[in-house]
């Protein structure tokens, strides 16, 4: 059926309530766009409708029940019923060829997000000042999915420039993360002559992408200058087709562009590459394991093997009947090139580190080797941390957290259950700690066992276990571990996810507890608990809310912390706490009273009891003589913020 006469009369009603009803004996368009209905009012009774009301519209003024018939009623009732009719007629079509609309690639979707909450973002990305890192990291934090938003995208890329160091880093490890489709942005308006902003992009998508997008690094070397340079030809180490390119670079390019050739060059599997870099290492020791250390090469991990054994066979020869006086500077510049050379270790196969780090274990244990301290930490305290046996602890958890295998993870354990009764028993936990985290076993009666059996102290404990945290975007939780990468001289975020199961027995060790008895790290690990809340457990959030919320009745240091973490999760209580918190006081000041009320937890209701009770408290004659700044102004200023609660 034809319904173009509907059109028609759409408009025709519509120009008339522009003009004027008073002119409708004149419409003549009007009277020829009714008399088209006419065929159609047989189909239906909505098509008839329309024509009475029309009909009714253009007739000369009458009257209608003994009244004067209302022309602008008439018209909004046709134009009315009209639109309905057509709203349930209505269809798309297109005649010509369909072709994609041309849009920019910004790698990302829309959010049902309100604008007012991503154009915060947007602002705190691009403008300067102070307290927009804390703002976006919180952000980031509680609602990552606006990240992902192609509107916040492009300000990301911006940021990457951005002045503060701290958030030009932070937005670097965002973008990482979001995987292939940032690219196209991150190439777009790309300046090889540019600065910061410009060789952290190359950092980003040769992170993203490695090989992926060996021509984009090929293609803006030429024009490519300062550290933009450095960055695309260390990106040059993902794909073997540029050896050859690797290999001129060397020859004519100069300071770290040179070194940043070098560290390319290493990478490659090859036997040019060993040779350059075995040459290098007979001029310069340190240069060489650097180098080494940034390789994954099977050549390399031969070659770092070759040198640590080499250095420990000289070493076991010089010390093998004690050190005397005169050579004991010799040994330690060879204990400081050994060092070197274990740095160099870091990401090589599980065999070659078992077999140096089990020498050099053995080697380190030795009593006059305990007494001397790496020339490069040496101070006037005599620092037992400098030892080649501590430095050596140390260094086996970064070789875990770069290769967590469980040939890795086997070597940990073992390492540490041969010497944690020693005085690197306690250098080694950090690393065995982790080892079990990662392993599919439970390691929760493991670790009571050690505590309570080991020196291990809470601080050495907590500090351990820093870097555990629930991952919301992995559903997961993780170890977040940083080692240091010496060829982008900078510490690299690692994050690995952990098999221990942390709800039920291991989330009581955590909080100090077992068989109803509390332990003596109760209570010093609420920084860690406050980073292992999950999302999607409502049982294991609400246990570490009560017990955030019988921390903070304890009034203890972390106070402010476990409100924190009662506020953002909604817990409805507070009561006690600023109680509890100012009876312990001997003095106290009105400002401290203004920040314990902002920090408090609970509904409305509940924090006003709290207040009003605590103000009642400090006016009585046992509290007002510990208030230190109880003047009149103060102690109304303090009832004035009592009563806005």
């Amino acid at each position: 059926m034809d319904i173009t006469p509907v059109y028609e009369l759409k408009a025709r009603l519509r120009a008339v309530a522009i003009a004027g009803t008073n002119l409708l004996a004149e419409d003549f368009r009007l009277k020829r766009a009714a008399e088209a209905m006419q065929p159609l009012e047989a189909a239906s009774p909505v098509f008839a409708r329309i024509g009475e009301l029309v009909r009714r519209l253009l007739a000369p003024e009458t009257e209608e029940n003994g009244k004067t018939a209302d022309k602008e009623g008439l018209l909004l009732d046709a134009i009315t019923l009209v639109d309905a009719l057509l709203c349930t007629q209505g269809e798309v079509a297109v005649a010509e060829e369909i072709t994609p609309l041309a849009l920019d690639n910004t790698g990302g979707v829309m959010n049902n997000a309100p604008y007012s909450d991503l154009k915060a973002i947007v602002d705190a990305l691009t403008n300067s000042g102070g307290g927009r890192y804390s703002y976006l990291t919180e952000m980031h934090e509680r609602k990552p999915e606006l990240f992902y938003d192609y509107r916040i995208k492009p300000a990301l890329v911006k940021a990457l420039g951005a002045s503060y160091a701290e958030l030009a880093e932070d937005v670097q490890d965002w973008l990482t993360h979001m995987g292939e489709s940032i690219i196209p942005l991150l190439e777009k308006g790309f300046d090889p002559k540019g600065k910061k902003e410009m060789f952290r992009r190359v950092e980003v998508i040769e992170a993203i992408a490695g090989a992926g997008e060996n021509e984009f690094y090929v293609s803006q070397l030429p024009e490519s200058e300062k550290e933009v340079r450095q960055a695309l030809i260390y990106a040059l180490r993902h794909s073997p087709e540029n050896e050859e390119l690797l290999s001129a670079l060397i020859k004519t390019e100069k300071g770290k562009a040179k070194k940043m050739a070098y560290y390319a060059y290493a990478c490659m599997e090859s036997d040019a590459a060993r040779e350059c870099v075995a040459k290098l290492a007979e001029k310069n020791v340190q240069e060489a394991a650097h180098i080494l250390g940034t390789s994954g090469t099977e050549w390399a991990s031969q070659m770092v093997q070759t040198l640590i054994f080499e250095q420990l066979d000289k070493l076991e020869e010089k010390t093998g009947a004690g050190i005397a006086p005169e050579m004991q500077e010799a040994v330690i510049q060879d204990l400081n090139g050994l060092g070197f050379y274990l740095e160099a270790l870091k990401g090589k196969s599980g065999r070659v580190v078992g077999e140096c780090c089990r020498r050099t274990a053995v080697l380190a244990d030795k009593p006059q080797i305990m007494k001397l301290l790496l020339a490069g930490y040496i101070d006037q305290r005599g620092n037992i941390d400098h030892t080649l046996k501590r430095q050596l602890a140390k260094r086996v958890r970064e070789y875990l957290v770069l290769c967590p295998d469980r040939e890795m993870i086997s070597l940990v354990l073992e390492l540490y259950e041969a010497y944690r009764d020693t005085q690197a028993g306690e250098a080694y936990f950090p690393a065995a700690l982790l080892a079990k985290l990662l392993s599919e076993e439970d390691c929760t009666q493991w670790l009571w066992n050690e505590l309570d059996r080991t020196k291990i102290d809470v601080q050495q404990f907590a500090n351990a276990l820093s870097g555990l945290f629930w991952d919301a975007g992995r559903k997961t939780w993780v170890m977040e571990a940083v080692v240091y990468n010496t060829a982008l001289e900078k510490f690299i975020r690692l994050v690995l996810p952990v098999r221990q199961r942390v709800e039920g027995d291991f989330l009581q060790l955590l909080m100090g507890k077992k068989d109803g008895k509390s332990y003596k790290w109760a209570g010093r690990l609420d920084r860690v608990l406050g980073k292992c809340i999950p999302d999607s457990d409502q049982n294991y959030e609400s246990q570490l809310m009560e017990y955030f919320y019988q921390r903070a009745l304890q009034g203890s240091e972390e106070i402010f912390y476990c409100c924190t973490q009662l506020r953002q999760h909604g817990y409805q209580k507070c009561q006690g706490i600023a109680i509890n918190y100012f009876k312990n006081k001997k003095q106290f000041y009105v400002w401290e009273i203004l920040n314990i009320l902002n920090a408090l937890p609970g509904t409305g209701e509940a924090k006003r009891a709290e207040a009003q009770e605590l103000l009642e408290m400090v006016k009585s004659d046992a509290y007002r003589k510990r208030l230190r700044d109880a003047s009149e102004f103060q102690m109304e200023h303090l009832e004035d913020v009592v009563r806005s609660i």
